[in-house]
């Protein structure tokens, strides 16, 4: 079959081909629009730029060292022995290390709305040397002096001359802006600039940065330069096996090699989230269209029948039905590129919550994605429906043998459709006599047509699946979080760090003995840059903390051994298992850098919603310049009263105290044991809520598909239809009819999809880690409510179709 019969044949059944073009076209939207959110944000932080200056600091012929982490925060994990290791390698002329940690000047509420809250105010810190030039003012010299460049200037709303509190990780400090930078040509005046998370940078004295970040005798990356005739590529392979698995050796030939971490991170999490959208919608829309194209060849068989006998090959049906396939994929992809830019700045718009205008944007990322998916989605939806279809035999076209129904597989019209069948039947019974006649004939039409039936159903049970699968998995990760911290600490307040800003340990200690808080113990936690390792197994889910102070404020419930100090380690049942330890063995905790020391187990514990799975004393990882940014804090108040003062009283007193010390580091939060409960499960809820965006999306496409397979059965069926009104049948009766049949498939789409989804679920939690999961839960009411919304979602998609059969003629019935 030629192009132009393809053709031809697509506009000749533009109706229902169109169907299909609506599920292809949203699929390409939301993929187009994931891609298009994940570049928005990526300018927002500055990454892939060409006026990015973490591209330009570097030379261009240098190596630089990164740590290897998943953190956005914790990234001053080199230390100066690292520097001295790669000093020694052959080829190296020159190695430094260097500072791009974010801080954050203290802003006004509601200031900056074109930034997402958690980094408004944030900038990158840096030493004030080469390659930074003034183009005004001085250079730094002291703490309480820095340089900025054109973005830190903009967004910490600063200029020379002028006093601003930062936000650093050793408290809140004022500082004067004593002189503005320049680096790689960037501009002397701000303007109306709004910069990139990666383009604005404070500079302290060089003498003073270590210090004032906590992080003496540490850096958050080592730039490299190759001696003269040293290739940069050879050299990155000399230091590899020198600084060890941990750290990322990368040639700045790569844009990305020496984006800051925080950038990189969060930058990294967008690209990962997006292409699993993009995967899901995908999948989804895939099945929906092998549903639907195969509703549309069911009553084609007679022409493809026809063709058969006249000499057509099986190979040249295939080529022809996939030639309307691929006319629907290229025109929907167009549609659908349309569609999803102006969704993916929606999209982009929904991550602030001020005023600022979102702008749109087009990659060549996208301009590839629109087409890939359309076409792919098309062309391999319908590929096994035009497979089956051309295997049509010759004499169907003499016969009446081609009765128009999807085809299908065979168990899943026994199990979906007949299972949908029996539903409907006993609703029927339960609905009273005087109503049971139009209900009992859509239970009948049901039962009656099971392939159609499962064939509808299909498109929407994937999503429905999924969702069962997530909201049984959801719940039981929540709520084991709650028994967990309900049950685990005996803390009156919680001390959190919530923000993108370092925050050092000792400073807040520091600050809270200062205030003389009436407090009778602390257990803390803190990030740990680095690993524990026994034997050939590693984990990475390592935190420090001050073992000793734990048992008096938390329970970890210790299963075997007991809590020690310095030179142990604490860790969980399972962790314990999957690195084969027990109480007593030894183990080695690794820094990011390569030091080592050598540690004991000495108990293994249950409860890790607090401190995680592994825990080390805070001495062993500052010995080795492991430990990170502080974490949380659980606050024991002091039961010594104070005459003349309720316990109460003295409580609330001793709470203000801490919050007044709190608010002297970069976005800490002072919660009661209730509220950080709240907080944490919350964190749960919303991982859910993310996850329900894109569900919904998938179980849009579903519906889609639904109603495309509604609309092709009312043409099927239009005598059918016109024979109940030829009958007597009201207008009325029939839209209900139709309405309850696709109510119905709906209906039965739920149970089954939910019911399957909870049961894999369920049993999908059984390999999850007993540290993350403790407790089983089915969500009884979101599921049901979800069903609920199913048959409304039936009734909805149905709306057109069944208005559509109530206006069929009766005199039709008569001239079929």
């Amino acid at each position: 079959m030629s192009p132009p019969i393809a053709r031809r044949s697509a506009v000749a059944r533009r109706g229902q081909l169109l169907l299909i073009g609506v599920a292809v076209a949203l699929s390409v939207a939301f993929s187009v629009a994931s891609f298009e959110f994940a570049a928005l944000v990526g300018q927002a932080l500055g990454t892939g730029t060409t006026t990015s200056t973490s591209v330009t600091d570097a030379p261009a012929g240098a190596v630089v060292l990164t740590a290897r982490t998943s953190a956005a925060t914790t990234s001053t994990a080199l230390d100066d022995d690292l520097i001295g290791k790669v000093r020694a390698v052959d080829g190296v002329l020159v190695a430094t290390g260097t500072f791009d940690q974010p801080v954050s000047f203290r802003l006004r509420a509601r200031e900056q709305p074109e930034r997402p809250a958690a980094l408004r105010g944030v900038v990158f810190s840096g030493s004030f040397a080469e390659p930074w030039t003034l183009t005004s003012g001085r250079a730094p010299t002291g703490p309480d002096e820095v340089v900025v460049d054109v973005g830190g200037a903009v967004v910490g709303k600063v200029a020379e001359g002028s006093f601003a509190d930062l936000e650093l990780p050793t408290g809140r400090r004022t500082v004067q802006v004593v002189g503005i930078a320049s680096l790689g040509g960037a501009p002397a005046s701000s303007g109306d600039l709004t910069p990139a998370l990666s383009d604005a940078h404070v500079l302290f004295d060089p003498g003073s940065i270590g210090e004032l970040l906590g992080a003496v005798g540490r850096v958050d990356r080592i730039t490299v330069l190759p001696g003269p005739g040293v290739d940069r590529d050879e050299l990155a392979d000399r230091l590899e096996p020198v600084v060890g698995s941990g750290i990322r050796v990368t040639a700045t030939s790569d844009p990305n090699a020496v984006a800051q971490q925080a950038v990189a991170t969060l930058d990294d999490g967008v690209q990962q989230g997006t292409r699993a959208f993009a995967l899901l919608t995908v999948v989804v829309a895939v099945i929906v269209v092998a549903n639907v194209f195969a509703v549309v060849l069911a009553p084609r068989t007679r022409e493809l029948a026809l063709l058969r006998l006249v000499g057509a090959p099986r190979w040249q049906l295939v080529r022809w039905l996939l030639g309307e396939a691929l006319i629907v994929g290229t025109l929907a992809s167009a549609v659908g590129l349309g569609l999803g830019i102006p969704l993916g700045a929606f999209a982009a718009g929904l991550v602030q919550t001020g005023s600022a205008e979102v702008g749109t944007t087009v990659t060549t990322q996208m301009l590839v994605v629109a087409p890939v998916v359309g076409i792919g989605v098309t062309l391999l939806g319908a590929l096994l429906p035009a497979r089956r279809a051309s295997r049509v035999p010759p004499i169907d076209a003499l016969t009446d043998r081609g009765d128009g129904r999807p085809s299908v597989n065979r168990a899943v019209i026994r199990v979906l459709g007949g299972g949908i069948g029996r539903i409907g039947s006993g609703l029927t019974r339960l609905t009273p006599g005087a109503a049971r006649a139009v209900p009992a004939m859509a239970s009948s039409n049901v039962r009656r047509r099971p392939a159609a039936t499962a064939a509808a159903a299909s498109t929407l049970l994937v999503g429905l699946v999924l969702v069962g699968a997530v909201s049984v998995a959801g719940a039981s990760v929540r709520a084991g979080l709650a028994t967990q911290f309900e049950t685990e600490s005996r803390a009156d307040a919680y001390v959190e760090r919530r923000g993108v800003v370092r925050v050092d340990r000792d400073s807040l200690l520091a600050r809270i003995s200062e205030s003389g808080l009436a407090i009778a113990g602390t257990a803390d936690v803190v990030s740990v840059e680095g690993s524990l390792v026994a034997g050939d197994a590693t984990d990475n889910r390592v935190v420090a903390g001050d073992l000793a102070s734990i048992d008096s404020v938390i329970d970890l419930d210790v299963q075997a051994g007991r809590i020690a100090g310095p030179g142990s380690a604490l860790v969980s049942t399972d962790v314990a298992d999957d690195l084969g330890v027990a109480p007593g063995d030894a183990v080695t905790l690794r820094s990011t850098s390569g030091r080592e020391r050598k540690l004991l187990v000495s108990g293994t514990y249950a409860n890790t919603a607090f401190y995680g799975p592994v825990v080390v004393d805070i001495t062993d990882a500052q010995a080795i310049g492991a430990d990170g940014t502080f974490e949380r804090m659980a606050v024991r108040f002091s039961d010594d009263g104070v005459e003349g003062f309720s316990d109460d009283d003295v409580d609330r007193f001793t709470l203000w105290q801490l919050e007044r010390v709190a608010t002297q580091f970069p976005r800490v939060n002072v919660s009661s044991p209730e509220e950080f409960a709240e907080l944490n499960t919350s964190v749960a809820d919303t991982v859910l809520r993310i996850v329900a965006v894109l569900l919904g999306c998938a179980v849009a496409i579903g519906a889609v598909g639904l109603a495309a397979t509604l609309s092709l059965g009312v043409l099927e069926r239009s005598t059918e239809l016109s024979r109940l009104r030829a009958m007597g049948a009201s207008k009325g009766q029939v839209q209900a009819l139709v309405t309850l049949e696709a109510m119905l498939v709906c209906l039965g789409a739920a149970v089954w999809g939910l019911g399957i989804g909870a049961l894999l679920g369920w049993f999908g939690l059984g390999l999850a880690p007993t540290d993350l999961v403790t407790v089983r839960v089915v969500p009884w009411r979101l599921l049901l409510g979800v069903g609920v919304g199913s048959l409304a979602l039936g009734a909805l998609v149905a709306w057109i179709p069944a208005r559509r059969a109530a206006d069929l003629p009766p005199i039709r019935a008569a001239s079929q």
